[in-house]
């Protein structure tokens, strides 16, 4: 697959400490108001699909309170990964053929592409490169620990959703850290913790999530998916799942979706390969699988 382009440059930034400051990194603020609110109804289709009791009625005529969301669930459902032998033409076509699980899926996916669908290029790339992750999370948890698929997309979808809150709250400075970690081949969270005072866009993530008072598990592969390629952190609780999600990160990078990152060798050595119980073959076919599911959806990754 193509790499993508390179971050559009923004112009130069000095990312300079404020002159009380004696810490050499930057000082940035983002506060509780700047993170953002998931689609009313999203939410309360969310809430609606984990009740049993819900009907397919129930949901339809939710979702059809916001054309815009409706539309959405509908591109997504009718994209490869989802499409199966045939398209749905209405919103009743979709959850019929989709059922709970995958529908709730669908409606993550379509509610998150509404944050990101600001027609900036860089917010594009990000998204992209969240919705590959996601495929590519689900596709291992299927040969790794299937229980795990359905949570892995979600986390996978959501792992980076801390870059666009920044993003959106300091384009000029984030864009400028973005396009020079494009420039320099290092990974951003790298740069993050050596020139940001306060936070990275896992931390921030983690942040979001939480406020959308999603499953917590959700919330600690947003906080941790870099952290396993180097570490295994005292307070992680879903190994699993984060090393799931760290993993696919790293292999939709090592595709061209996204920035550098450890190669195959470094990933086996690290704390992802030991909680996976992966072996260098293993690895390698693993990536073979990430690399089939993306060419297969290219034309919904860009």
């Amino acid at each position: 697959m193509a790499d993508f382009a390179p971050f559009p440059g923004s112009e130069v930034v000095a990312l300079m400490a404020t002159e009380q400051s004696t810490d050499p990194r930057l000082t940035l603020e983002i506060s509780e108001r700047d993170l953002p609110v998931m689609s009313v109804v999203a939410g309360q289709a969310l809430e609606l699909l984990a009740d049993d009791r819900t009907t397919n009625r129930e949901i339809e005529q939710l979702i059809g309170r916001d054309v815009a969301l409706a539309q959405r669930i509908l591109a997504v459902a009718n994209s490869p990964f989802y499409c199966g032998l045939r398209a749905s033409q209405t919103i009743s076509g979709a959850v019929m053929r989709l059922g709970i699980r995958q529908l709730r899926r669908v409606i993550l996916t379509a509610a998150t592409g509404e944050l990101f669908d600001t027609g900036d290029p860089v917010m594009q790339r990000i998204w992209s490169h969240s919705l590959a992750t996601a495929m590519a999370a689900a596709r291992l948890a299927e040969a790794i620990a299937p229980d795990l698929a359905e949570t892995a997309y979600v986390a996978g979808l959501l792992h980076d959703v801390g870059k666009i809150v920044i993003y959106q709250q300091h384009p000029a400075v984030y864009g400028h850290l973005l396009a020079e970690a494009d420039a320099a081949q290092r990974p951003l969270h790298d740069l993050e913790q050596e020139r940001l005072a306060y936070f990275t866009h896992a931390s921030v993530g983690g942040l979001a999530i939480r406020r959308w008072q999603l499953d917590p598990a959700l919330t600690e592969a947003a906080r941790a998916h870099h952290l396993l390629e180097t570490e295994i952190p005292s307070w992680l609780q879903h190994h699993a799942l984060v090393s799931l999600v760290g993993l696919a990160n790293r292999l939709v990078a090592a595709a061209g979706l996204g920035g550098p990152g450890p190669s195959e060798a470094q990933l086996i050595d690290s704390p992802i390969a030991q909680t996976l119980h992966l072996t260098p073959e293993r690895l390698s076919g693993l990536a073979r699988r990430v690399d089939q599911v993306l060419e297969e959806n290219r034309a919904h990754l860009r």
